[in-house]
């Protein structure tokens, strides 16, 4: 409809404003503000559940029935997280025994944020084993890395965390002393093994034609052990071990990221480490792969090896998102954020004291309104990345009419955030309008089309979350509500859909965290299994395409083969004109009545395939629901004009 879909629309004030306190605290940990988030922002795995069951039982993390004999231990309570606590302390004690633990979870659940809990988070109480362990984090976010280049890879970047010690204090020495691994005789120390395996093996009649041929072999062998990274922390881990009594600790994280190849090239190295540097070694990996090529596979790369297996749960979003609030919130009450400088109507004057209160605003909203609650939470999926996400593009979106809610707080001392409100600021982001493709909220009611853009079915992706709804209790060897992708493919089939486009739906509907197959990876179509549906997409299927905030979101992007209708909503949504809500609701009710005379067409070709009683019509109980909303809409709205 507008002729500029794709124009940015720009951050509010308050978002661009609150930049640096977002960047501090609501992203993922990083190395300046590790501690401090840590400290202040920690939420254990699986701390509360959502008052409805339907979309809780799709969140809850459990591993496939095939696993049951596992060595899995769940770390879902303080008391298990305690125990994790004490078998690490055990395995870092153990004296020149390499360990590798496997720290498993869903992309996003916080691997990276419970694994820095332990090892960068200053004890509260003394312990000595924590404070003198080493721990050498090695993040695998390196797209385009060869699975064959991982060893150098590792080799460099540990080298990197080591040099990095030099010079810095040895904790808990009583008098001073300093790592030294770079000097000339922090370098013999690294090579000593293989100094004096030279020493052995000279030949003491060279020392008569030069009496320094001993220290420049030496010296010749050092520089060329200098070369190699492996050699040098091979080296540099035994120092820290036996010279300064460190426990020493190699930690592979955010390997979970990558694809299958990449994450068992990275697995099987780690034995090597183990063997090699004689440490604990802890390997983060994506859940669904380690289910399926751990267990799932009598061939897989796990066979021959009995591991000590911890599974992180996700903890609920909105805790997350609550601690961070909190943490937020107290840092405008001790004036501890920036100076901002934010122009309101009415010669209004900004305190941080009305900063604090904006940010108890939207804590009171994600946190206690069920109804924004449960749409965050389901919009997460159990994914903290992608909630944070979803929760900054709400602060910074222009859509987030701030400097109203801010207005309101300095006049009235109060402001209730609406569902709409969220809605509207995360689902168009940074952009002036709506457009699927840069939005994390889909248009479920976009057609498929074939190659030749002919619009298919406007339906099939209802249609399937409805049936796989119907099976979200169902057991397979993949889990709870996962249905064979031979029995998916054979049900679009019988909708029409061609085989030849059925991939991007599906890619389509993972792509949206609406459904997800047992191994997350959307763009490894060919290692899909089964597929279910998620709690977004029940929610999406049971009350978001319900709304009339929602079905005004998609109506400009859903392309429209009736030229009466495209006009209609046309002459109301005009570049740079804001229409009257009157307006707005009618274009509401008329897309929703068009969208039901379509689906009653469309429902003649499901019949005829035999698919009625599975896909009942939509529409009917959509357009009831919208019509009603829209009614209490506008009675609101005439009591408001009396008053």
């Amino acid at each position: 409809m507008y002729a500029e879909q794709d124009s940015i629309e720009g951050a509010n004030p308050i978002g661009l404003a609150l930049q640096p306190l977002l960047e501090h605290v609501f992203t993922d940990v990083t190395k300046d503000n590790s501690i401090a988030v840590l400290d202040n922002c920690y939420v254990p795995p699986g701390s509360s559940v959502l008052r409805n069951e339907d979309f809780e039982a799709l969140l809850l993390d459990k591993p496939p029935s095939f696993t049951s004999s596992a060595n899995v231990i769940s770390v879902k309570s303080l008391k298990s997280y305690e125990k994790f606590q004490l078998n690490l302390k055990g395995y870092l004690t153990r004296h020149r025994e390499g360990q590798t633990l496997i720290v498993i979870g869903r992309v996003g659940v916080g691997k990276t944020m419970f694994l820095l809990r332990y090892f960068v988070r200053p004890s509260e109480v003394e312990d000595p084993i924590k404070n003198a362990t080493v721990p050498l984090f090695i993040d695998f976010r390196k797209p385009g890395l060869n699975p064959t280049e991982i060893p150098n890879f590792i080799f460099s970047r540990l080298r990197e965390l080591i040099e990095a010690l030099e010079d810095k204090p040895v904790p808990g020495e009583k008098r001073k002393v300093v790592y030294d691994f770079l000097s000339a005789h922090g370098l013999k120390q690294v090579f000593q093994p293989e100094i004096s395996k030279l020493r052995k093996g000279f030949d003491q009649r060279l020392l008569k034609g030069d009496q320094l041929a001993l220290v420049k072999e030496e010296q010749k062998l050092i520089d060329e052990l200098g070369k190699s990274d492996k050699m040098f922390v091979k080296g540099a881990i035994r120092v820290l071990r036996e010279r300064y009594h460190r426990y020493v600790c190699v930690i592979l994280d955010n390997a979970d990221q990558c694809k299958p190849e990449y994450q068992k090239a990275v697995y099987l190295f780690s034995r090597t480490l183990e063997e090699m540097f004689e440490c604990l070694i802890i390997v983060a990996l994506r859940e669904e792969w380690y289910w399926y090529f751990g267990f799932g596979q009598k061939d897989g790369p796990f066979s021959a090896y009995h591991d000590t297996i911890y599974h992180i749960p996700a903890p609920r979003t909105r805790d997350v998102i609550a601690r961070r609030l909190e943490y937020s919130i107290e840092l405008a009450k001790n004036h501890k954020l920036p100076i901002v400088d934010i122009e309101l109507p009415g010669n209004l004057l900004l305190s941080a004291s009305h900063l604090e209160k904006y940010l108890k605003v939207c804590h009171q909203a994600f946190f206690d309104n069920e109804g924004i609650t449960v749409f965050y939470e389901c919009l997460s999926n159990g994914n903290i990345r992608k909630g944070l996400k979803a929760f900054l593009e709400f602060l910074r979106s222009g859509h987030t009419h701030s400097n109203e809610y801010l207005k309101a707080i300095v006049t009235y001392d109060t402001y209730v955030l609406r569902f709409h409100e969220v809605f509207n600021s995360i689902a168009h982001g940074q952009y002036k309008h709506y457009i699927y493709k840069h939005s994390l909220i889909p248009n479920v009611f976009r057609p498929v089309h074939d190659s030749s853009y002919n619009h298919i079915s406007y339906f099939a992706r209802l249609y399937l979350l409805h049936w796989l709804a119907q099976q979200k209790d169902s057991q397979s060897v993949a889990g709870d509500g996962f249905v064979p992708l031979s029995e998916i493919q054979e049900f679009l089939s019988q909708l029409g859909i061609p085989s030849s486009i059925q991939r991007e739906l599906l890619l389509n509907l993972v792509r949206f965290d609406l459904a997800e197959p047992d191994i997350q990876i959307e763009s490894d179509y060919g290692e899909w299994h089964f597929l279910r549906t998620t709690a977004f997409g029940l929610y999406m299927l049971k009350s978001l395409c319900h709304q009339a905030c929602y079905m005004e979101t998609i109506m400009i992007d859903t392309p429209l083969q009736d030229e009466n209708v495209r006009s209609e909503i046309s002459r109301v949504y005009v570049e740079g004109i804001k229409p009257s809500l009157n307006n707005r609701l009618r274009s509401i009710l008329f897309f929703v009545g068009h969208l039901h005379t379509i689906e009653v067409n469309e429902q003649a070709r499901v019949v005829s395939a035999g698919l009625g009683g599975v896909c009942p019509i939509m529409m009917t109980n959509i357009e009831s629901a919208v019509k009603q909303e829209v009614e209490a809409i506008r009675e609101r709205t005439k009591r408001s004009f009396r008053r």
